[in-house]
């Protein structure tokens, strides 16, 4: 039952998210199912209640959202949370509980009560199919809007808000006995913040698999539970006040190191574990983490979006379901609680891994298994020290001698990082893995039901070899895949048996990677470990900066460029081998397989390194694109040729894409790439208002997402992947709602079935 109030409940965060329904209109609905809910049976009970928590949960997100849309704001309330890596960049709430995200170049502090004003932006969510989805991950921690401050005007201070800010440096204090790299990770620990850990650090905790470590969860909470009781006990304090007590100093812990979600789930669970033992009930595992999964997306209806959710759920849902039978099964080897729990956990992660993250660390067990426990003694000491300041210098020398233990362990087992699986999944084969994991767990039921059994099976099989056709036989004779790399340029081409890039992405600002954020994260998904030829049209940074993101990370062979200059681009292009071709007006480059490139620009005519870009043709099986790097009207006066492709010059510029120079060109489609909220706002309404003059079909990477043109056998597909987003959202929304008429039409018979089996 509490299954199915979750799948309700996901069900209406869903539909709230996706249209809008009035909240008044659902409370109304929640009285009346109360008035049935008196008079009904147990069978309509349970669908009453399951309607219930749908309207509720749409509720919940409506509160979320009930905060007006603006361009410009003034508004008043608190900053609540600072950025240890951005001293320009808070959390600020104002009196209605809505959370933004401010940036300003005014000095403030936590606990700050202060009036902003400033121009609001709506994050910008995946635009490429693997994106990290920063709209929703800033969703998840309560946060819909952005705001640039022109001011940040001072009016008192929060106490209650500067509290964690007190108990920061409270923590740096006790822990300031400890070696400077061991302080780091320690703080990251105890305030579940990796702000303090530079990026070689985090990646040692990533690649082993012990980033749980860093994050404040139930094996942190069952520390402090332990201590608590421990003490407590000691002197003589009863058994209900001692959780009592526990509940309560966790509670504040978690708030003052804002509310972790492992920290909160475990929290959750311990609370009703406490309630079932005040009631004398039965207290149930599985029940008590689906019901603090609904209790948390209740209070944050987006927390479903975030990672970490999502694992920290999903790792306690494996460790209840299989760590047992897998500690069976291992009978009396050494460490089988480690190894069940660890594989347990693994178990429900593995496909979100690849989603996530194009990888999974195989590490992470071996890991688990030898360093766990390390850390685990690490984490009972951090929190004496946390708890007991003046045994500070007496704990901190054993915490030192075991983390520099831990550290040549680390660096040892990361060497074996070749047994890493690095394979990309999509959300058809997440759903796949969880059909089956899920009739593995539940075998009993359908048991006798050979019938059934063997359709499911047959179907799964269709499924997965349709799957791994789809890889196998790749039938398209061109995809070119136009990437939303915000005010950059990157396109990946995949024509006859060649992989060709042109330009890499990059930005002014270097803090900014836009070739490792969007780029590298493509190359790595698709699997893609060579660039047969790259095209860099001209040495902007905005189209040749993200070449130093990936030059490491996949072998480049060719590369072409319409003129030279010394740059760090050509240099690493040359110190790691790749070929490197000037190339000039009227050279063609046969790359094989009927695909060919000709160069059309010249630019020896040019000093403007726009107009120097490189401008060629790309033509395969008859189908032409013209690529055209950033060129200016003056230099498109120079072409003239029919192609079924533009890309169009200068992302959209109006200084580009003339009249005169689309009928020169006549293309069928054109793309174009900027960035969502683009300073020059770009594309400019000029210029599309000449695409569309022109019957030619555009897009946009700013309004569209990744653009995906493709061709097989002379068919064209000119797509996008918001467009085929919502597509896929429909279908995901039409499941759900066939999956719960199943269980409501078929769920009592096998319910039915099972009791029959067991007595039988």
């Amino acid at each position: 039952m509490w299954a199915l109030l979750l799948m309700s409940e996901l069900m209406g965060i869903y539909v709230a998210s996706v249209m809008k329904i009035s909240s008044i209109l659902c409370l109304f609905a929640i009285i009346s199912l109360m008035i049935l809910y008196k008079n009904a049976d147990i069978k309509n009970k349970r669908y009453i209640a399951l309607l219930a928590i749908f309207f509720i949960s749409i509720i919940a997100v409506n509160f979320r959202n009930r905060n007006v849309q603006r361009d410009y704001v003034s508004l008043e309330g608190k900053i609540t949370q600072d950025f240890m890596g951005n001293e320009n960049k808070f959390i600020f709430s104002d009196k209605y509980f809505n959370k933004y995200l401010i940036y300003t170049q005014e000095k403030s502090k936590v606990g700050d009560k202060v009036r902003i004003k400033g121009e609001v932006h709506i994050p910008a969510g995946k635009m490429n199919p693997y994106d990290f989805d920063y709209k929703n991950y800033l969703r998840a921690k309560g946060i819909d809007y952005i705001v640039y401050c022109d001011s940040v005007q001072y009016m008192g201070k929060s106490y209650i808000d500067k509290v964690r800010t007190d108990f920061r440096e409270y923590v740096e204090s006790t822990t300031a006995y400890l070696q400077e790299d061991n302080q780091k990770i320690v703080m990251s620990i105890l305030l579940a913040n990796t702000d303090y850990m530079d990026e070689m650090s985090r990646s040692d905790f990533r690649e082993t698999g012990l980033s749980h470590v860093l994050a404040v969860s139930g094996l942190h909470i069952g520390i402090i539970f332990y201590v608590v009781d421990v003490l407590l006990k000691l002197v003589r304090v009863s058994k209900i006040k001692r959780r009592i007590i526990a509940i309560l100093l966790t509670t504040t812990y978690i708030y003052l190191i804002y509310f972790p979600v492992g920290a909160m789930r475990s929290l959750i669970m311990y609370i009703l574990l406490f309630m079932s033992f005040l009631s004398r009930r039965k207290y149930k595992a599985k029940d008590g983490l689906i019901l603090s999964t609904i209790i948390t997306l209740l209070i944050n209806p987006y927390g479903f979006y975030s990672p970490s959710f999502i694992f920290s759920y999903l790792s306690v849902l494996g460790i209840l379901l299989f760590a047992n039978k897998i500690k069976i099964k291992l009978g009396s080897v050494y460490l089988r609680n480690s190894v069940a729990i660890t594989l347990a956990a693994s178990v429900m992660t593995i496909p979100l891994s690849l989603y996530y993250f194009n990888s999974y660390s195989v590490l992470g067990i071996l890991s688990n298994i030898l360093i766990l426990p390390l850390y685990t003694l690490v984490i009972v000491l951090s929190y004496t020290m946390m708890f007991f300041k003046f045994l500070s210098p007496i704990i901190s020398p054993t915490v030192d001698l075991i983390l520099n233990i831990v550290s040549l362990l680390v660096q040892a087992v990361r060497n074996l990082n070749f047994i890493n699986i690095e394979l990309p999944a999509d959300i058809s084969q997440i759903a796949i893995y969880y059909l089956f994991l899920m009739l593995v767990v539940k075998r009993d039921i359908f048991a006798r039901y050979y019938a059934f059994n063997k359709s499911i099976l047959a179907s799964a099989v269709l499924i997965l070899s349709l799957s791994i056709f789809n890889y196998i036989d790749d039938r398209e004779d061109l995809k070119m895949d136009f990437l939303y790399v915000d005010q950059a340029e990157c396109t990946f081409i995949k024509a006859g048996k060649s992989s060709i890039m042109v330009d890499a992405a990059g930005n002014y600002d270097k803090e900014y990677r836009t070739g490792k954020i969007y780029t590298l994260n493509y190359l790595k998904h698709n699997s893609i470990r060579e660039i047969d030829h790259l095209f860099l049209t001209h040495f902007d940074e905005d189209h040749a900066e993200g070449l130093l993101d990936i030059i490491d990370e996949v072998r480049i062979r060719n590369a072409y460029v319409s003129y030279f200059e010394d740059n760090e681009y050509l240099s690493a292009l040359l110190e790691r081998g790749t070929d490197v071709y000037l190339v000039k007006k009227g050279d063609i480059i046969d790359i094989g397989d009927d695909v060919r490139i000709k160069v059309i620009s010249d630019s020896e005519r040019y000093r403007d390194s726009n107009n120097k870009s490189m401008v060629f043709i790309l033509e395969c099986g008859g189908f032409k694109s013209l690529f055209t790097g950033d060129i200016h009207k003056e230099a498109e006066e120079y072409i003239d040729c029919d192609v079924d492709l533009l890309k169009v010059a200068h992302h959209g510029s109006k200084t580009s894409t003339s009249e005169d120079f689309l009928k020169r060109t006549t293309p069928l489609y054109a793309t174009i790439s900027a960035g969502v909220d683009n300073y020059y706002n770009h594309p400019d309404i000029e210029v599309i208002n000449r695409l569309k003059d022109a019957n030619i079909i555009w897009k946009s990477t700013n309004y569209h997402g990744q653009i995906t043109l493709s061709m097989a056998d002379g068919e064209v597909e000119f797509t996008s992947y918001l467009e085929d987003k919502l597509k896929i959202d429909s279908w995901i929304a039409v499941g759900a709602l066939l999956l719960m008429i199943f269980i409501y039409k078929f769920g009592d018979y096998f319910v039915v079935q099972r009791t029959l089996q067991r007595r039988y």
